[in-house]
């Protein structure tokens, strides 16, 4: 009788040992498959840089057709084409830009969140303009080289130059239909000279 309880309590102990030993290994196999799916370059993490991937390279397509498009048309033909602000209503619509991302890229005023014209998806960082872009014209202003100097001319034929008196940045360019015109014919367009007087026109314009 004393030989059958006594094997009775061994068993129930080997048993117990035996179960606590399965928890413990299972539990090692849940934290490796946990690290697996979602650790720092887990499956889940490598998916969803792939998905960020694709998305930025889908938008960055989008922008750079865009801005042969009108470049080739606003300027060339004066056609009507798409702007920056529809352009980016349409990567929302197509899911390819969240609401947010817009908001960083155009600005929100009710958010109290400024205008980028750019955004980091993933890695990549795209530019809906160019680094010499003006915000309050919402144009690229002209790049200049060294040497090169603004001038615009007054109405009555009278040369300005940066650093004449008198000399207004705000009509050097503006490269927009002028008021009452459907067409960019009368923008006024940057011009520089150079140290030997050869005048440049500035288009530099997306």
């Amino acid at each position: 009788m004393k030989e059958k309880l006594k094997s009775k309590i061994r068993n129930r102990g080997i048993t117990l040992i035996a179960l606590v030993l399965t928890i413990i290994v299972l539990l090692i196999l849940a934290g490796v498959s946990i690290a697996t799916l979602t650790g720092e370059n887990g499956i889940l993490t490598r998916a969803s840089k792939a998905t960020d991937e694709n998305r930025a390279a889908s938008v960055e397509e989008a922008v750079d057709l865009w801005k042969i498009n009108y470049q080739t048309n606003k300027y060339a033909t004066s056609e009507n084409v798409e702007d920056i602000k529809e352009l980016i209503e349409d990567l929302v619509e197509q899911k390819l830009l969240t609401e947010d991302e817009k908001d960083e890229i155009l600005g929100n005023a009710s958010k109290n969140i400024e205008s980028s014209y750019q955004i980091k998806i993933g890695e990549r960082i795209i530019k809906f303009a160019n680094d010499n872009w003006d915000g309050e014209k919402k144009v690229n202003a002209p790049v200049l080289k060294a040497g090169m100097t603004p001038v615009y001319w007054k109405e009555d034929g009278t040369e300005v130059k940066e650093g004449d008196e008198g000399f207004d940045e705000s009509e050097w360019y503006e490269y927009k239909a002028a008021e009452g015109e459907s067409d960019n014919n009368a923008s006024k367009w940057a011009n520089a000279i150079t140290e030997d007087r050869k005048l440049l026109g500035m288009d530099t314009k997306i």
